[in-house]
Parts: structure tokens; C-alpha cells; sequence
């Protein structure tokens, strides 16, 4: 050991382990771009839907239509976003998913298995309350039925072109899956 310094193999897994790193933050920013042309495309087709059905409920039922569905899009798109937030929350705190075989082999399997459901039925709850309890979401469906209700109470609501504005945002998404289908794994 008197000529052999260790001092070179260090070095070298520093680098090596530089290189790893660099080759996982060059996939990050990969994901990045691709997840970024992703929401753009998302970002247009939503932009496309929504002028071609303002123009629609522009002509048919006037200002008063569009005003129904510009207000009806703009509060449904709020609660849209608050329950994105809200469960975005819940997924990144929910813990990795971990598996073992403890309580395979037992005499009542069926009835374990009933438990089993039954626990992870209210465990499934426990976990996801914060998701629909999240203070903006409610807040934003709050937002919705006020919406709703001035409309009502004033005289101003048309049905039909507040409910095209709710729809702007499930026609979109189907217009991208259908046409700008992607692998999404």
C-alpha cells in the first residue's frame, strides 16, 4: 500500500458520478421541453375551441349569450385549475408506492381480502380529502354558483350558452386526445 494512492480512483468516480448527474438533469430538461410543447399545443387547441364557440354563441344569442358563456368559462376554468392544484397536492405528498407479501397465506383469504378493500377504501379517503377540502377548490366552486346565481337573480342567464362554456374545456380535451394523441406513459 506504501506506493498506491487512492486520491486518482476518488477523482474518478467524481466524475463519473458528474456525468450521471448531468445525464439525468439533460432528461429532466428533456421532459421539461416536451411537457412545455405539450401545454402549448393543449394551450392552442383550447384558444381554437373557445374563438370558434364565441363566434357560434356570438351570433345566435347575442352580447347577452356571450356574456354567459365568457363568465361561465372564465369560473368553470378556475374550478378546473383548483382541482389540478388541489390533487397535484395529494399526489406529491402521497408516499412511493411499496408492496409485500405479509398476509398472503392465511385460512380466511376472502375474508382478508374484504378487509383489505374496506381498509384501503377509507385509507383512499384519508388520503384524498385534502385533495377536495383544498381551500382554493372550494373556494372556486363558490365562485361557480355565485356566477350561476347573479345570472339567475338579475335576468341574464341563458342556459345554453352558459353551458357551452362549461364545455369549451371537456371538448378541448377530447379534440387533443383525439387528434393530437401522444404516448402519455
Amino acid at each position: 500500500y506504501s506506493g498506491v494512492s487512492v486520491r486518482p480512483l476518488i477523482t474518478c468516480t467524481r466524475h463519473m458520478s458528474n456525468k450521471k448527474e448531468s445525464w439525468t438533469s439533460w432528461q429532466r430538461s428533456e421532459n421539461t421541453k416536451e411537457r412545455m410543447r405539450t401545454v402549448i399545443e393543449i394551450a392552442k387547441v383550447l384558444a381554437a375551441v373557445f374563438v370558434v364557440l364565441a363566434v357560434v354563441v356570438g351570433i345566435f344569442w347575442g352580447a347577452n349569450g356571450f356574456l354567459n358563456f365568457f363568465a361561465s368559462f372564465v369560473s368553470f376554468s378556475v374550478v378546473a385549475t383548483a382541482s389540478f392544484l388541489g390533487y397535484k397536492r395529494v399526489v406529491s405528498n402521497a408516499p412511493k408506492n411499496t408492496t409485500t407479501d405479509e398476509g398472503v397465506n392465511t385460512e380466511d383469504g376472502e375474508e382478508d381480502e374484504e378487509d383489505a378493500k374496506q381498509d384501503s377504501k377509507f385509507s383512499i379517503f384519508l388520503k384524498t380529502y385534502k385533495g377536495w377540502l383544498f381551500p382554493f377548490r372550494l373556494l372556486s366552486y363558490a365562485l361557480f354558483v355565485f356566477v350561476f346565481l347573479y345570472f339567475s337573480n338579475n335576468s341574464l342567464l341563458e342556459i345554453t350558452p352558459f353551458l357551452i362554456g362549461i364545455a369549451v374545456l371537456p371538448i378541448s380535451a377530447m379534440i387533443f386526445t383525439l387528434f393530437f394523441r401522444r404516448n402519455f406513459a
